[in-house]
This record gives C-alpha cells, sequence and structure tokens, in this order.
C-alpha cells in the first residue's frame, strides 16, 4: 500500500504533466518549465517514499542521492540546451526565440 510520499509524489507528477500541456497549448514557456520542474519534484518524492516503504538502508540512501545528482545534471543539460531557462530575459516569446523550442 503506497505512503504518503507516493502518493504526494504522484500527485505532483500529474500536476507537472498538465501544467506541461497548458503551457503547450497557451505557448506559455515559463508553464510548461514549471511543469517539467515539478513533475521531477514528484517522482524524486514518490521514490523517496517507495524507499521509506520498504525501509531502505544507508548504503541503498547514496544511492538515492546519486538519483538526484542526475536529476541536477538532467536539469542543467535541459538549460545548457536552451529548453529550461532561468533568468528572464531569455523566456519564450514567441517568434523572438522560437529556435530554443524543441
Amino acid at each position: 500500500m503506497p505512503n504518503k510520499d507516493e502518493i504526494k509524489g504522484k500527485v505532483e507528477q500529474a500536476k507537472g504533466k498538465v501544467k506541461q500541456e497548458i503551457g503547450k497549448a497557451t505557448d506559455d514557456q515559463d508553464l510548461h518549465d514549471e511543469g517539467v520542474a515539478d513533475e521531477a519534484a514528484g517522482e524524486v518524492q514518490q521514490g523517496f517514499g517507495t524507499a521509506k516503504r520498504k525501509g531502505v538502508t544507508r548504503s541503498r540512501i547514496s544511492a538515492i542521492g546519486s538519483s538526484t545528482e542526475r536529476i541536477d545534471s538532467l536539469f542543467a543539460g535541459l538549460s545548457n540546451a536552451g529548453v529550461l531557462r532561468a533568468d528572464a530575459d531569455t523566456r519564450h516569446r514567441p517568434g523572438v526565440n522560437e529556435h530554443l523550442v524543441p
């Protein structure tokens, strides 16, 4: 039976997917990017909940740490590729930076 963290993680993932789709439909890149972040955060929270439920040992916790490092690396890669932008000056503006959007 899933615990609270697993359920909250699934909800956060669903919220993220909805934000991504609304962002695509309304051409709102910031909302889309927020959805990507929410979905990733939900995956981490769900994983944490699963680990708690299964009684993870200290050695397995370090493996979870490496997973969060991979997520950080993924976000850095998306940012470097122009998919995610952290500063307001590079927000998606139709017709201005269309080449940055996949």
